[in-house]
């Protein structure tokens, strides 16, 4: 990835991040992490974010209200009247590709949301793998696009972000 940010790059993260103005961005590896406050109830905002080599499509781990969050943009529009569910399959190296589960796609059709409960188990094993490749499946159209994510110091990345809580 390159050292630049561009424009849709910080797109996605300024629809990911509060108060983009008053936040530090550092990169740690194949991460930008932005490190940030709610400006209303001062509370952890920051990020970590992997990008595709063309800048398109990413991999964020993000402090939200409810925790860490795990949260995939892309530049696909998949329009929330197809239902709101998406298909995801993830393989880490190469270890065997996992069972198909669900995301939940963004109001905006253009991200997906990993479910609360499995971000601890999908962020253990991206700590420990170098790279990671989604692919999405729109249940009820049948589109598939596929994402291929490096993981070189999420770690690092993780622990500039702090606890979530």
């Amino acid at each position: 990835m390159s050292n630049r940010l561009s424009l849709t790059f910080l797109l996605a993260l300024a629809s990911l991040t509060p108060s983009l103005a008053s936040a530090q961005v550092t990169r740690v590896g194949d991460f930008a992490v932005i490190s940030a406050k709610d400006p209303l109830d001062n509370s952890n905002r920051s990020l970590a974010f992997s990008a595709t080599p063309d800048e398109e499509k990413g991999l964020a781990w993000k402090c939200l209200g409810d925790g860490m969050n795990v949260i995939l943009t892309f530049d696909k529009y998949i329009p929330d009247d197809r239902g709101r569910q998406l298909l995801v399959r993830q393989q880490f190296d190469d270890q065997d590709a996992s069972v198909t589960g669900y995301w939940t796609l963004a109001r905006d059709g253009k991200a997906a949301y990993l479910p609360l409960t499995d971000v601890e188990s999908f962020t253990e094993m991206a700590k420990s793998s170098k790279r990671v490749v989604l692919r999405i499946s729109d249940p009820i159209w049948g589109d598939t696009y596929t994402f291929d994510f490096s993981l070189s110091k999420l770690k690092s990345a993780l622990a500039r972000i702090g606890s979530c809580k």
